[in-house]
């Protein structure tokens, strides 16, 4: 009987240790994984992190598990999406166009008269200011001149397209006497309007130019005037898109 006893002992030691010897590539002492389980382990573990950002704010940016591969879906009213939408086109208020990547320019010609060079108002009263000592401005429309005299006014093209074709003309009066071009005289004061540096028809840069602005300006020559007088003026300065006009009242004395 103690020999059978025995010999089930021996026999179940030698089960334990050929059972350790199976398992013992997979765990340690302590529960911890090793041998070549851990590199697999460690491979399922590690993934890797796929970046679709193609720094366009103007797409969302995804990655498909299934495919994996990027996806980029356009998002609508976005300046840069490559599509003129509604929203991007002109702003009739600035005249400028909202969105100039996608759309290019699209406002036309706009021509602002103003008084003052470097502010560019819409607002400001159309009129004209004097130039030399001669000439005193009363009020808006009234100047007082006592000898050679110049007045002048501003026009800047605000718009994306260049103005073509700007001219201007006069009409000045006194009694049955009048002048309406160049030269003319009304009492021997001689009239004479122009463009710059005396050009009769001019072209205005658009507003992403250089020189997109204009002077005008009205000469008044009395060398041989023959009595003080009002003189009753209007001027006209014109465009395809402009048609502004200013009446003067000019006191010569």
């Amino acid at each position: 009987m103690k020999k059978i006893w025995s010999l089930s002992i021996v026999v179940l030691m030698v089960f334990i240790v050929l059972a350790s010897g199976c398992f013992g590539g997979t765990e340690e002492a302590g529960g911890e994984i090793s041998g070549e389980a851990t590199d697999v382990l460690e491979a399922e573990q590690t993934e890797t992190k796929v970046s679709c950002n193609d720094d366009n704010i103007c797409t969302k940016d995804t990655f498909n598990e299934l495919t994996k591969q990027c996806e980029y879906e356009t998002i609508k009213n976005c300046c840069g999406n490559g599509m003129c939408e509604p929203g991007e086109r002109c702003n009739e208020e600035t005249h400028q166009t909202n969105c100039i990547k996608d759309c290019s320019r699209t406002c036309s010609e706009y021509l602002v008269v103003h008084k003052s060079e470097n502010d560019v108002n819409e607002e400001d009263i159309f009129t004209l200011d004097c130039v030399s000592d001669n000439c005193r401005k009363v009020n808006d429309y009234t100047f007082r001149i006592t000898g050679n005299s110049k007045l002048q006014i501003f026009i800047t093209n605000i718009g994306e397209q260049a103005s073509t074709n700007v001219h201007s003309n006069f009409v000045c009066s006194a009694g049955s006497e009048q002048a309406i071009e160049d030269e003319e005289s009304v009492k021997g004061v001689v009239f004479k309007d122009y463009f710059n540096d005396g050009e009769e028809t001019i072209s205005i840069n658009a507003i992403q130019s250089i020189d997109n602005s204009a002077t005008y300006y009205f000469d008044l020559n009395t060398t041989n005037i023959e009595e003080t007088y009002t003189a009753n003026c209007k001027v006209y300065i014109k465009s395809n898109e402009l048609d502004f006009k200013q009446k003067l009242n000019l006191i010569f004395v």
